[in-house]
């Protein structure tokens, strides 16, 4: 009998063991996973940060949106506003939205929506010389709409540079 119970606490011993060492690989693989590299694999998502400034001094920020790697920057701001957006399509060869209003608020006159980044090494803005489409997201990155009359960064008194490196 006491053969009997000291296999059984051996057994009971080793399968602890084993969740154990089962749990620790699931979680260092979680971990790998989550801290993957800026170039993700297409399927996995990415973390990005937006804004969007309205010009009236409402401003909307989306912190650490989670999106599939393979989206756009038009894809994001589709998500981020509930497909609240109007564009113009130009087809080949450019294959770009043109952004015409976010969330009701139209381009008029002198006034329209501006498309920046932000670039961490300066600590500045830059405004976009693509447009949305060709903007790939990538993991950290943040970017921002905002309606202005002229090209001035999403938050007033920003720095900006003339280009991200």
């Amino acid at each position: 009998m006491v053969q009997l119970k000291s296999h059984r606490l051996f057994f009971a011993g080793i399968g602890i063991v084993t969740i154990a060492i089962i749990l620790t690989q699931a979680t260092a693989f979680y971990y790998a996973q989550r801290s993957n590299s800026d170039a993700s694999p297409s399927g996995c998502s990415v973390f990005v940060c937006s804004m969007i400034n309205f010009g009236n001094s409402t401003v909307r920020w989306y912190n650490e949106s989670s999106i599939p790697s393979r989206w756009n920057f038009y894809n994001l701001t589709l998500f981020i506003t509930n497909g609240n957006v109007t564009s113009e399509f130009y087809p080949s060869p450019l294959n770009e939205h043109l952004v015409t209003s976010i969330e009701g608020v139209r381009n008029a006159g002198q006034v329209s929506w501006a498309l920046w980044i932000f670039c961490g090494a300066h600590n500045a803005w830059a405004f976009s010389n693509v447009g949305a489409d060709e903007i790939n997201l990538v993991r950290g990155e943040t970017l921002a709409w905002a309606y202005t009359t002229q090209h001035s960064p999403p938050i007033a008194g920003s720095k900006t540079v003339s280009s991200c490196p």
